[in-house]
Formats: C-alpha cells, structure tokens, sequence
C-alpha cells in the first residue's frame, strides 16, 4: 500500500489548501523578522518554520517552502517598512483609492450615457413627428394596449423623459474653462458646461512589464509613466522594482498576486524578458531549458496567472525578435525562444478572442544605448539608420491603443527592413567572404 504521505510529499506550494498557506506563509513572516535581526541563512531562518509544518502534519517538500520563502522576501521587507507607516496615511490611502474607484465607476456611466444619446435623439425625432400624433390618435381610439398610455403615447412620457435627459446633460458634462467677470467686474475664469465626456482613457491604467529595468523594456515602462499609466517592472537585476528571475514558477506567481492586490487588475502586459544566447556547440541542456523558461513559459505563465484580471480593451505585447525568421550560427538557443513566443502570440489572440488582442513584436537591430551610427552600418539598413528603444516602445504603445482595436494576433517586425532585403555575392554591394576555418567554402 502507498503512504499517503509519501505521495503529498510532491505537493507544490499552490496546491495546498488556502488555511493551511496562510499559516506557512505567517510563520514564514516570523521567520524573515528573525532572521533580519539576527542575520541568518535562509535555511537557519526556516528550521523553525519546518518544526511547524511537521507538528501540524502538513506534508510539503522543504525545498517548495525555501523557494517561496525567497519569493516573498521583498514582500515581507515591504510588510515590516509598514509597520513604521502612521495609521492616518492608510485612512488616507483607502480614501483615495475609494474616490478612484467610484470616480472610474462615474466616468464609465458617463460615456456610456453619452454613448446611448443618439437613441434620445431618435426619441425625440419620434415625438416631434406627425407619426406620432397618429400613433396617440389611433391609441385614444383605443386600438393600442392600455398600458401604452403611460408610456411612448402619453402626453407626459417623452416629455419628461427629453426635460430629464437634457437635465442630466447639463449636470454631467465635463467643465471647459472660459473668460469671465466676477461680482466686481473683474476678468475671472469661469466654467460652462459641455455635453463631451472626460477621456482620460490612459490614466490610472495597469502596466506590466518583464525585463523592464534596461533597454527596451525600460523605455516602454518610461513612455507608459509618461501617460499616467502605473507600472510594474520585475527583473532580474536590482532596482526599485520586483527583482526576481522569471524562470522560477514561484516568482512569477508572488508578483501576479502583488500585482492583482495592490491595483486589481490589469491592462497591459509586456513580456520583453531577455532569454539567454547560446549556440549548439556551447549551450547545456539545462542552459536551453532556462532560455524557453525566460522566453516562453513565463510569458505563457504570466498570461494564465493574469487572465481573470484582465479589464476591458486589455492587450498582450510580446517582444519577439527578427531572429524569429532569420538566423545567425550559434544562436539556438535565443532563434528558439522568440520563435516560440511569436507562436504563442496567435495562440493566445485565438484563446483570449472578445477579451484581450495580443500581437508581437519583432525588433531587429536596436542600440539600447542609442548610439547613432554613420557608413556601412546604417546605410546598409533600408530605413538608413540603426534602430533605437524608442522605434519598438512606439509600436508598442500605439497596439495598446484604440487605434490599434482592429489588431491582434499579429507580429510586427521592425527592422529597417533588413529582413526583406535579397543578399547575393557582389550584388548592390554585397560581398561574401568565406570563413574556411568552419569547413565552409
């Protein structure tokens, strides 16, 4: 007979029942406190934390309860700055985060109110129209149902409907500044009232963005910033960001849950990630394994761990790579990984159809430094010049956009059009020069 404890062992940390995480991840908290004030390994911290786990006869490997330990270490630090926060600033906070919500709750009535305005219209042109003087005829006739008559054919029932609609009108409408005089005479600035609704379609919207600490992923997170979109960056390296590496299952699930309890949902997710660039002379098994974790099961992951969170008019970018069509020696490993997530992009467009659009991009060559380079490097691009972050932060922001609405599951490769160029030896220029040493002739 199997022991049943035997085969819990190979539980994960998620699959434990909610009560039982709680209590872990608390004595987790306890753990990190004491191992800040008396410096301790990561393991040294956790013993006490193992002795609970086996006195409450939660059966769980050791090494799933170290990897989410480190996962949540940020969040713990965070969790003790806190305590030093007065209390008055959460009152403050939760206020506004109230106002936000129901002021986002107030401007979506709003448009949706102005949206339905040309069937207030179409009601009026109704009421004011010689078929309606008919339609209350043959209704005092009483050919009509009587409940008709406290409605559409009574005399009040438009009326008040049309006086209301134009009341609310006035009310809601969003303030345009203009000149005025006050009660002195004196030129002042005044406001009237104006029927359009408020914009503001980018502002207090959710970014994600992997990768988002250099290079091109910084410059998306930066132009995002720029639009009073709230953004969050994980990377590897160090910053003032998630830092973690999203290869780790167990990372990329502590930052979604971050994430959806700090903002609750989200808008956009980027997934810029760098994979690793190994060639097949050089690059281990597991080596491999960690670029299509970095360039393909995270985004992948990440989209799943998002996916009731997404809100309305949500989008997917997918940073892939001209590599994914063209290929220099030794570059298995990174060719694999952006063609892999090229591919995800149109699954995940078919997948999430109606809910979210999902479209990749395919940068070529882009200088993160933005060096702006002069003779053959940039002429032998079409567009005449080498790429800078800023090309694929545009394209990437404009297919997050409304203007983008009719896009998804589409790649879009920008290169300066390197990729369709037609190369033959002494043709326009070009010049193959044989590299005997790797036997190629």
């Amino acid at each position: 007979m199997v022991d049943r404890r035997l085969l819990q062992m190979n539980k994960s940390f998620q699959q434990l029942k909610g009560k039982q995480k709680e209590k872990i991840v608390e004595w987790m908290f306890q753990a990190y406190r004491k191992q800040t004030s008396e410096k301790q390994s990561d393991e040294e911290a956790l013993q006490t934390v193992f002795e609970r786990i086996e006195e409450a006869d939660i059966w769980i490997p050791d090494y799933e309860i170290l990897n989410r330990y480190r996962a949540k270490k940020k969040q713990f630090a965070n969790r003790i700055a806190g305590e030093n926060v007065p209390q008055h600033i959460y009152q403050m906070e939760s206020i506004l985060n109230k106002a936000v919500k129901k002021m986002d709750a107030l401007e979506k009535m709003i448009a949706e109110y102005k949206d339905f305005q040309p069937e207030i219209r179409k009601l009026e042109a109704y009421y004011t129209s010689s078929q309606w003087k008919e339609d209350l005829a043959m209704d005092e006739a009483g050919k009509f149902p009587e409940k008709l008559k406290r409605g559409v054919l009574s005399e009040d029932g438009i009326w008040n409907v049309l006086e209301r609609n134009q009341e609310l009108i006035e009310s809601i409408g969003i303030f345009e500044t203009t000149e005025g005089q006050n009660d002195e005479g004196q030129p002042m600035e005044q406001t009237i009232q104006k029927t359009d609704t408020p914009r503001q379609q980018e502002l207090r919207k959710v970014a994600v963005v992997t990768g988002g600490a250099s290079g091109i992923g910084k410059c998306i997170a930066e132009e995002f910033r720029k639009q009073d979109v709230k953004v969050y960056v994980i990377d590897k390296a160090e910053g003032d960001h998630y830092t973690g590496d999203i290869s780790d299952q167990a990372v990329l699930e502590d930052f979604a849950e971050m994430v959806i309890r700090e903002s609750g949902g989200i808008d956009y997710l980027i997934n810029n990630a760098l994979p690793l660039m190994k060639g097949i002379d050089e690059c281990s098994y597991e080596e491999f394994q960690y670029a299509l974790a970095v360039g393909v099961t995270a985004p992948f992951y990440l989209s799943k761990l998002f996916a009731p969170y997404f809100r309305k008019g949500a989008c997917i970018i997918n940073i892939s790579s001209s590599r994914d069509r063209m290929s220099q020696p030794q570059t298995e490993s990174y060719t694999a990984a952006k063609g892999g997530i090229a591919a995800l992009t149109h699954a995940l467009a078919a997948s999430f159809a109606g809910k979210v659009r999902v479209n990749s991009i395919s940068p070529g060559w882009i200088d993160t430094a933005y060096t702006v380079y002069e003779g053959p490097d940039a002429l032998q691009q079409p567009a005449g010049r080498v790429g800078n972050p800023m090309d694929i932060a545009n394209m990437a922001l404009f297919l997050c956009s409304d203007k983008a609405g009719f896009i998804t599951g589409e790649n879009i490769c920008i290169d300066g059009g390197m990729t369709k160029l037609m190369i033959y030896h002494d043709d326009h220029g070009w010049t193959y020069t044989p590299d005997y040493s790797k036997g190629r002739l």
